[in-house]
């Protein structure tokens, strides 16, 4: 049984492998690696929030203490900043 590409489908194919072609491969890698470092760093306030407010309950299940966060002003800032981050 022979399949047959839709010629669109083949053209955008082509113009892909082309583009990918025209950018230089440390262009590639600079911009991989600019993306590794800022990650973390990028998710830091979440990390730091998880860590303060999830504990492992009685019955080994991990729960969030949103009574303890909605009480520190600070940390609610934070989160708040947090997530405004994404709305950009």
């Amino acid at each position: 049984m022979t399949r047959h590409i839709p010629a669109a489908l083949a053209a955008a194919a082509a113009i892909t492998v082309l583009l990918g072609l025209a950018v230089p491969a440390e262009a590639q890698t600079a911009s991989l690696a600019e993306a590794s470092a800022t990650e973390p760093s990028r998710h830091s306030a979440w990390t730091g929030i998880l860590q303060a407010y999830v504990k492992p309950g009685a019955d080994g299940v991990n729960r969030f203490d949103y009574g303890s966060l909605k009480a520190n002003a600070a940390d609610s800032a934070a989160l708040d900043a947090y997530l405004a981050g994404f709305a950009a």
